[in-house]
């Protein structure tokens, strides 16, 4: 593999989210289906983290903007369904109740959503006219720019872990956004699997340590959320621990790989 495979992944990855967005949209809100939202909107990170290296072309800019709008609104629909899915687990089921109207509604919403049939239709005309809209892009200079991108991140990531006070909310979006794009174009990189790794068990700490510090705030306002404050209080510091310990981990891999390096 070499630089000559970062159009080829871009390709192949653009055709997956678009097919992953087509088929959790029409799960939205099926009877017993809790992965559907969250599938989709991994899709959408990983159209992001795709596009993102290239985001003033203009074939990239449309896709990308609409992938971002849509994320933010479903945002709060996940959030919402996650905090659903814990109550029941908690056995709080008047709770519960009180918001499972709410995210019926939620998927609906983002069913009648047009933003999402414009990015399938924007993806749908990329796929369709890709060596035309690429001509200008020869493999050289998407892998100059895929590289810069790795770097910025790399540089964000590295500053970020080696300040005294560590922000996590900020941590967490760039372990994301580094953990996708490196996925994304793994087939054309020297990635090394441990790095992976490392990305995915920060992401998922820190995305549990994130539920909790939402719910709580939440319990500020939501009364009835309140008999659960002392249980998220205790996972959230354990979640904190555990994800400054594999933050440590990733803070050796930040200062020793270059991750713009391409297979030979």
């Amino acid at each position: 593999m070499s630089m000559d495979t970062v159009p080829g992944c871009l390709c192949k990855g653009i055709e997956q989210q678009y097919r992953a967005l087509v088929a959790n949209r029409a799960l939205l809100g099926v009877e017993g289906e809790q992965e559907a939202l969250h599938d989709l909107r991994v899709a959408l990170r990983s159209l992001r983290s795709l596009t993102r290296p290239w985001r003033k072309a203009d074939w990239c800019e449309g896709m990308l903007c609409s992938a971002s709008a849509f994320g933010q609104r479903s945002g709060p629909w996940r959030d919402l369904e996650v905090l659903c899915i814990e109550l029941a687990n908690q056995g709080q089921d008047m709770a519960l109740n009180a918001r499972r109207a709410a995210l019926k509604t939620g998927y609906l919403l983002l069913r009648e959503d047009p933003l999402l049939p414009q990015l399938e239709q924007q993806l749908e005309d990329f796929l369709s006219d890709a060596p035309l809209l690429l001509a200008d892009w020869p493999a050289g200079r998407m892998a100059e720019q895929l590289t810069a991108e790795l770097m910025r991140l790399r540089r964000r990531l590295g500053n970020e872990l080696g300040r005294k006070s560590l922000d996590l909310h900020r941590v967490r979006i760039l372990v994301k956004r580094l953990r996708y794009l490196l996925q994304a174009f793994a087939p054309a990189l020297a990635v090394s699997p441990e790095l992976l790794t490392t990305l995915q068990q920060c992401q998922s700490r820190l995305g549990d340590w994130h539920d909790r510090w939402q719910w709580l705030q939440r319990s500020q306002v939501e009364q009835d959320l309140r008999p659960l404050t002392k249980i998220w209080q205790g996972q959230l510091e354990q979640y904190e621990k555990q994800a400054r310990r594999e933050l440590k981990r990733l803070n050796r891999y930040t200062g020793t790989l270059f991750l713009g390096s391409f297979k030979d």
